[in-house]
């Protein structure tokens, strides 16, 4: 997507290396129904102050992976 141009990846450090990027473009919705747009919109506000060790932790629990 880079090569693209819809992103652009950058490089954080907040004490720990992370790659990250934003969107260059606006995305196209246009294959998604009302319904899944709010489900997708319900799911970034529920996890979108959890951090990756978290949400890992709690993916791994889900497969019985401790």
């Amino acid at each position: 997507m880079q090569e693209q141009g819809i992103i652009k990846t950058f490089e954080v450090s907040n004490g720990y290396n992370q790659t990250s990027f934003i969107c260059l473009k606006e995305p196209d919705l246009n294959n998604f129904s009302p319904q899944k747009i709010h489900i997708l919109d319900s799911s970034i506000l529920n996890l979108h102050k959890k951090s990756a060790k978290y949400l890992s932790k709690k993916l791994m629990m889900s497969f019985g992976k401790r």
